[in-house]
């Protein structure tokens, strides 16, 4: 098919060129005299069409007709020429016969007639024949599609797409969704979003080889109630799937891509009882693994009974067509039920091993999981523990002693793995990434010193190896911005003197990655600044304190200038350094940042002078987008001026033709609906919609998810969960995609308070990795990040949990709890979620039993580890939501700030026991500590305020 497409667009491309000459040869104003006037009225051409007596040429005659087709391919030019434009002079009327011609014998026939039947179809005028229409047709590509459309020839642009497979394929490339955007901004500009619709849809509709369950044309056809174009059979189906009624399309012929996803995406569950969805979902549905992921899907679906009916029989080697008969005879021999599930998962081919232990591990069977696990991958195992709380077995894992008495041993042998690592150079470093997260658990146990002396060594180990740092999600990412992170700053400083440039920004980047790049330019512009001692306060520490927008830090240690001389200092160096061949968006990008940190200075007319700067005053490119001026706008915003906002946001908009920045349209639209403008806001949020953007996460391509990353920074998450969940139901079925798509779509309904569909999307991800050779489950598994499936099985646990309770569904809320006691035995978000829920509902003797066994589990936890930190805060945490026991959680808070006093996460804990205790004040001052070490954290500055209007 791709072969034959091709030829045929190269046929065209040569006909085109046929006319080219043509015309070329005769000049515009000699076709013009011989076109139609009924033909030229559609240019603008009216008081010709009055004029014209159009008869003869509107039903032209088969003698002439033919006679013109004939002499097509005349020997002389000049005939070639006349016949040519006497067949164009005749309009549609010439259509049949021209159609017929292109199938001639005589090459210069059949392309005379196939550059003429566009011409004729789409009444293209002799006054187009030297404009880019006309070029478009001769050689089209993507940009001369989209300067077709700002020239309002609609109906031509979206022939010229349909015809040409490999200008449709162009234009509908992730990467060139950009060209998209300036088609829907043309349509905005003509005053009809819906003028862009035939030309997106037909660009949007993937091939046959691409399509797996998804269509983004009909997604955004239901959102804004247009017609998708394409005829496939699934369409209606996938109307229904993206409208919410996927129950209605699972009665409809689909494909079997498509109804897998019916099933998970539409959130189906008792279509998983139905043995034809489960033929499509599972090709090996009768291996052990296979009737695994069944017995599954059975529970999922309610039948509790089959579902348990099903695993007793695999755990006794039952189905005799899953089993060899020896395989059997072993399984039937084992009579514990951990044993029985290790040994089966032992007995199945190796490629179905990670379908069986995840179908264990959803079910409840963790034991045999987690034994699995420390056989194959100590680390894999490690992090398993860890994701467990089970932090003794964790240790254990990798030849750490309980009480650590052989850390000095152990820290010698882990020195040298890891320096043999960074010798050779290994892409994903194993023990210094491990490390990285052995750290936090040492900080979070109490063990300082040994986590410190780790953090030496990798500090070290890392100190001229900019690719290391890379990986330092590894450390940072597990340390965070709380009490291990300052151990991690100390470390690093002791090295960083001594690091190459290029790696100090590496670490830079990654210590401060809310500042990224601008973080390099605020260390070379900080001021030398010493304690009372004469001590010079590091350049880590003194950004450690910018970040944190702590202006009193500056004061107390006398600093001779203003925080706000420093920043303007970087702001000149950033402008001197811009040069026109520089990258304009990642220098944009380092003042948009600057910005957002002299807001937090509380420098706002600062800010909003330099958010409106027009940066190609200053020798940006032409093309730069001035995205900070979205800083402006919610500055403007937060003065009340919604009026200068949206005029600010629309100069972003039209000047910014190539960047779909949807976020910024979501700001504007909320500024034209506070300054009055409901129409332009209406006519912008349809047009919102037909600004297609990537559906691949990749930072480098404007997508989806970072719309609804933006989204939810700036707390919207009602317009984010649109977003999420146009990516959740485009994501790849069972991919990477769907992972990181359902967990943003999880997270975003959980702030709505909606836990039924945020389990949902955490189920459907799950039951998706259960396919065999699922991508998503290999690429966990392959990096060694089995504790991220632990963690998606037991939040969706927690969340079915909640909705269950919402419904007053209480024996499965009781099953789902159980369950998730067993993937998480220490998650009291179990109990802060349903216990008050519960006792509202007057369900005491349930809301007592969960309370009391997280109670008995956590207490038995700080029995054994009475210097975890973390423990201690989260039980007392616990304590206040449920409004019981405040004397023991008051004691339990000030433990874990006494451990971690620098922890805005334990402070904010303490801060609330103070509160729900009476004393408002003290948690008012309680928490003003907690917001000067974090002030960025939305919620501490919501407490903060909560406190400050409660106090009489």
């Amino acid at each position: 098919m791709e072969a034959s497409l091709s030829n045929e667009n190269i046929f065209m491309t040569t006909a085109l060129r046929f006319l080219l000459l043509i015309v070329s040869t005769c000049g515009a104003m000699t076709v013009a005299a011989l076109v139609p006037a009924r033909l030229r009225a559609d240019t603008g051409d009216v008081d010709a069409a009055k004029n014209t007596d159009t008869t003869d040429v509107l039903v032209p005659s088969p003698q002439r007709l033919s006679a013109a087709v004939s002499q097509l391919g005349a020997e002389a030019y000049e005939r070639r020429r006349s016949a040519f434009l006497d067949l164009w002079s005749m309009g549609k009327a010439a259509l049949p016969a021209v159609r017929e011609a292109q199938s001639s014998g005589n090459l210069q026939v059949a392309q005379a007639a196939a550059a003429l039947e566009p011409l004729l179809l789409l009444e293209v005028s002799a006054e187009d024949s030297g404009s880019y229409a006309f070029e478009l047709l001769v050689d089209p590509n993507p940009e001369k599609l989209v300067r077709l459309c700002e020239a309002e020839k609609w109906r031509l642009a979206t022939y010229a797409l349909t015809n040409n497979t490999v200008l449709r394929q162009a234009l509908g490339n992730q990467a060139n969704r950009y060209l998209l955007n300036r088609i829907s901004q043309a349509a905005y500009d003509q005053g009809d979003p819906a003028l862009a619709w035939p030309v997106l849809s037909t660009a949007l509709t993937p091939g046959a080889d691409e399509y797996d369950g998804s269509n983004l044309s009909v997604w955004l056809a239901a959102q804004t109630g247009l017609e998708p174009t394409t005829s496939d059979r699934d369409v209606p189906a996938l109307r229904l799937l993206y409208s919410g009624h996927a129950k209605e399309a699972l009665l409809l012929d689909t494909s079997h891509s498509l109804r897998r996803k019916l099933v998970t995406r539409g959130a189906q569950w008792s279509a998983l009882a139905d043995s034809k969805n489960l033929d499509v979902m599972f090709t090996n549905r009768r291996s052990a693994a296979g009737l695994a992921a069944e017995a599954v899907c059975l529970e999922f679906s309610g039948d509790l009974k089959a579902a348990e009916s099903q695993w007793d029989e695999l755990l006794s080697g039952s189905p005799s067509n899953a089993f060899s008969p020896q395989a059997a005879r072993e399984l039937q021999a084992v009579q514990d039920p951990t044993a029985a599930a290790m040994a089966l998962l032992h007995q199945v081919p190796s490629y179905e091993t990670h379908q069986l232990w995840l179908a264990m591990l959803l079910s409840g069977r963790v034991d045999a999981a987690e034994q699995y696990l420390a056989e194959e991958n100590t680390t894999a195992a490690f992090a398993f523990y860890i994701s467990g709380n089970d932090y003794e077995r964790a240790l254990e894992t990798i030849g750490l002693q309980a009480d650590l008495k052989n850390f000095d041993a152990w820290l010698v042998e882990r020195e040298a793995k890891i320096k043999e690592e960074v010798a050779k150079q290994i892409r994903n470093p194993v023990y210094f990434s491990q490390s990285g997260r052995l750290c936090s658990l040492l900080v979070s146990l109490g063990f300082r010193d040994e986590a410190r002396a780790l953090l030496d060594v990798l500090a070290a180990s890392a100190k001229s190896k900019a690719s290391l740092w890379a990986h330092t999600g590894s450390i940072i990412f597990w340390l965070g911005r709380s009490e291990p992170r300052g151990l991690c700053l100390q470390a690093v400083e002791e090295h960083f003197n001594r690091m190459p440039r290029e790696t100090q920004h590496e670490v830079l980047s990654n210590l401060f990655p809310e500042m990224s790049e601008l973080a390099s330019s605020l260390a070379a512009t900080a001021p030398d600044v010493r304690e009372p001692s004469g001590k010079r306060v590091s350049k880590i520490q003194l950004l450690e304190r910018l970040y944190a927008w702590d202006i009193q830090f500056f004061a107390e240690h006398r600093v001779p200038e203003e925080p706000s001389a420093w920043l303007r200092r970087t702001q000149r160096q950033l402008f001197a350094d811009l040069e026109p061949s520089s990258q304009p968006t990642q220098f944009v990008d380092k003042l948009t940042e600057l910005i957002r940190l002299v807001r937090g200075c509380q420098m706002e007319e600062l800010a909003l002078e330099w958010a409106q700067l027009d940066t190609r005053d200053y020798g940006a490119p032409q093309n730069t987008v001035q995205s900070h001026w979205q800083e402006a706008a919610k500055i403007l915003f937060q003065q009340g001026q919604a009026a200068e906002a949206a005029e600010l946001l629309e100069q972003l908009r039209e000047s910014a033709s190539e960047d779909n920045n949807q976020a910024a349209l979501v700001l504007e639209i909320k500024a034209l609906l506070l300054s009055g403008d409901y129409a332009k806001a209406l006519q912008l949020d349809q047009s919102r919609w037909l600004r297609p953007l990537s559906t691949i996460r990749y930072y480098r391509i404007p997508n989806y998810s970072q719309t609804v990353d933006q989204l939810m920074q700036e707390h919207d998450y009602t317009r984010a969960a649109e977003y999420a969940d146009l990516m959740y139901m485009m994501s790849e079925y069972s991919s990477s995609d769907v992972y990181w798509a359902a967990d943003d779509y999880s997270r975003i309904q959980q702030e709505l308070g909606n836990y039924r569909a945020s389990a949902d999307a955490l189920r459907a991800r799950l039951i998706e990795g259960l396919q065999l050779n699922s991508p998503l489950v290999s690429l966990l598994t392959r990096n060694r990040l089995q504790n991220y499936l632990r963690h998606a099985a037991q939040r969706e646990r927690l969340h079915r949990a909640v909705a269950c309770v919402d419904l007053a569904d209480y024996d499965q809320a009781r099953r789902h709890v159980q369950i998730s006691r067993r993937l998480q035995a220490q998650d009291i978000e179990m109990v802060v979620q349903c216990y008050p829920k519960l006792v509202e509902a007057e369900q005491l003797e349930f809301a007592e039993q969960i309370f009391a066994a997280y109670e008995t589990t956590m207490l038995e936890h700080i029995g054994r580890w009475p210097l975890d930190a973390t423990a201690s805060n989260n039980l007392a945490w616990m304590y206040s939501q449920c409004d019981r026991k405040l004397e023991d959680a008051l004691q339990l808070a000030n433990t874990a700030v006494g451990l971690a006093p620098n922890s805005a996460v334990f402070l904010d804990t303490l801060a609330e026991v103070q509160f729900r205790q009476g004393h408002a004040a003290e948690a008012y001052r309680t928490m003003l500590q907690c917001v000067r070490i974090d002030p960025r954290d939305r919620r501490y500055r919501e407490n903060l305020v909560r406190f400050r209007t409660t106090q009489p």
